[in-house]
């Protein structure tokens, strides 16, 4: 046995401390399903991980300092931290040692599991096609890229009585497909970006080559084992700890309202259901990952975590989700400031084998309300551990206001939540809303006092009459669409409805000499809302033009993550955050949209965001 093996068998076998027995005790209590053992198995598992990751991570990474990212992002004005910024690894720095990701709270089988596959395709690697009686061995080659020894299945052996299980990595997670008699296509990125179809953006997880091939796309975001996947047939149950705060109940009630209303995941409040989620206050912010099969399973929203960001973020993690952190081609999008990481906290930046994390094509997005504080883990907290490859969007990491669209996307997408609401075809990116595929009504036009409503189809004009006789009115059935953020209308084809009290947005044409716009957003109060007030401009130029934003007086709160004011311009990939801006060092910046159309965000919490803009067209 060398020395290395020697060495993790004398770590990995250690008693626990006292000090570590309190820890444990603070993570769960005696109505956990989770037990003392499960949580030494998970810390032991987790301590090999980091070990692992610290020698590959620190020998290819940007030890010396030099990564040009990090001096740029460095060199920006993002303004004074926020005390509104919410950071989950440090609310749970006590339990740090038993949770991956700073707050997925996994099992043994999970934790051994992520080390076994860790690692993934070297870029430019040529296409394999893998056997199934060759896919146990191919396993086996993708954990030792990532710099882990062979004997991992052993040591699983030697610490669990049992070597890790290995689940097939072709199924879909709501889904059994069977392999036999099958290959499996291993493809680049980039080769299934060429073979992905339009016809569906709810349908390109899983695309059918022949009858005995399968395109198997799988980037980040979903677990893949179907061992973990919930039933979307049911409900999901839940119920809250007589414990629980009373105070924090309704920000829970209102994170799973959200996930309720924009998706086809149904909630119900049953502490008998299956594997019912038992909202309660424990050491921090935490949840098991995917379904566990057990009578109850925690969500823990503790100190610090009662916002609706936090909350949803932790029930994404009890749908499935993992962070965007761990998505394996994350690299082209962010790179990891290995030397400001803390030391035992290395292995929450390894990124995921695509085998076990799916994320059905949706890109990369900073604004993910799955995607890790800046400074998550960091030695020096004035200094990022995860730096934007796009250094404009360095300052919208880690936002905790609510769920991105990107988010919204992959659980509609993870469920097939469109095949509750076939048919209808959104633009811009939407996605059919599988919660009103019944809705009937259009808008109502209350300046002439008439009503718009949808009969068979067509759009007629009635006399106004009292509101309550409308649901009488319900013909042909008119699903309407869940909309990138700043779109709205049916189909996604207009521009959002502001909800800001003082707004002065709409629909602006460009032209060829700047023109300029003088905003107000917000209310005229200093009072803190919860969450911000939006006001939209929707910025149309002529095909084959592109239009150019220049931010010219910035709102007066200048802090990091824009958490009280600030601008977002969303400038051609709509599924995914732009970038934010609130502070004087971004005027005169000039961003250019990727064609003709770019949607602008102003927005407030308090009193009133006054900036200005121009917008021109080449």
């Amino acid at each position: 046995m060398t020395l290395l093996r020697l060495v993790l068998f004398a770590l990995l076998a250690a008693p626990s401390t006292s000090g570590e027995a309190t820890t444990q005790q603070s993570m769960i209590d005696e109505k956990s399903e989770k037990t003392q053992e499960d949580l030494e198995k998970v810390k032991k598992t987790l301590l090999l991980l980091n070990m692992k990751s610290q020698k590959h991570m620190r020998s290819g990474g940007n030890d010396d300092g030099e990564d040009p990212h990090l001096k740029e992002v460095m060199a920006l004005d993002l303004g004074p931290k926020s005390n509104e910024t919410i950071d989950e690894s440090a609310i749970n720095a006590g339990i740090a040692e038993y949770v991956m990701g700073g707050d997925i709270a996994v099992n043994p089988e999970q934790a051994a599991a992520l080390v076994s596959r860790v690692g993934e395709k070297k870029e430019g690697e040529e296409k394999t096609t893998i056997s199934p009686e060759g896919d146990k061995k191919q396993r086996r080659k993708r954990s030792s890229m990532f710099g882990l020894p062979e004997y991992i299945d052993s040591l699983s052996k030697v610490f669990f009585d049992e070597p890790v299980k290995h689940h097939s990595t072709t199924e879909h997670p709501l889904e059994h497909h069977s392999t036999t008699n099958h290959h499996i296509e291993s493809t680049t990125p980039m080769e299934t970006k060429e073979k992905e179809t339009t016809k569906n953006p709810l349908h390109d997880d899983i695309e059918k080559e022949d009858a005995e091939q399968v395109v198997v796309r799988a980037k980040r975001g979903y677990q893949t084992d179907p061992k973990y996947a919930w039933d979307i047939k049911k409900p999901i149950s839940f119920f809250f700890d007589p414990a629980f705060p009373p105070s924090r109940i309704p920000v829970v009630r209102q994170a799973i309202e959200f996930w309720h209303n924009n998706s086809c995941v149904n909630f119900v409040e049953d502490p008998n259901g299956d594997s019912a989620l038992r909202i309660f206050s424990g050491a921090g912010c935490y949840a098991s990952l995917g379904r566990q099969g057990t009578k109850t399973q925690d969500v823990s929203i503790g100190n610090g975590c009662d916002n609706l960001g936090t909350a949803t973020h932790e029930l994404n993690h009890a749908l499935g989700f993992f962070h965007t952190m761990s998505r394996p081609d994350r690299d082209s999008s962010v790179s990891v400031n290995t030397a400001n990481i803390q030391s035992n906290q290395v292995y929450n930046f390894v990124k995921n084998d695509p085998s076990a994390d799916n994320s059905y094509n949706v890109p990369f997005d900073y604004g993910s309300v799955m995607l890790y504080n800046q400074y998550a883990f960091a030695t020096d907290s004035n200094i990022p551990t995860t730096v934007a490859l796009n250094k404009w969007m360095q300052n919208t990491m880690g936002q905790r206001a609510g769920p991105a669209f990107s988010d919204i996307k992959q659980v509609n997408l993870a469920f097939k939540c469109d095949a509750t609401c076939p048919g209808k075809t959104c633009s811009n990116g939407g996605f059919a809303n599988s919660k009103d595929c019944t809705k009937g009504l259009g808008p109502v036009d209350w300046s002439s006092f008439l009503i718009t409503v949808a009969m068979a189809g067509e759009r007629i004009r009635l006399p106004w009459f009292p509101i309550g006789l409308l649901t009488e009115l319900h013909a042909d059935s008119v699903p309407l669409c869940v909309c990138p953020r700043g779109f709205g209308g049916d189909s996604c084809d207009t521009v959002a409805k502001s909800d800001a009290p003082i707004c002065n947005g709409g629909t602006l044409t460009a032209d060829l000499q700047p023109q300029i716009v003088t905003a107000s957003v917000g209310t005229n109060d200093y009072v803190p809302y919860p969450v911000a007030s939006n006001c939209y401009w929707m910025i149309n130029a002529p095909a084959g033009k592109k239009i150019v934003f220049n931010l010219t007086s910035a709102p007066s709160s200048c802090v990091q993550n824009c958490a009280w004011q600030g601008v977002e311009i969303l400038m051609g990939n709509f599924d995914t955050f732009g970038v934010t801006m609130c502070c004087p060092s971004m005027v005169g910046q000039e961003f250019t949209a990727t064609g003709n159309m770019a949607i602008i965000r102003g927005f407030a919490r308090s009193n009133l965001a006054n900036f200005s803009f121009t917008y021109r067209y080449f």
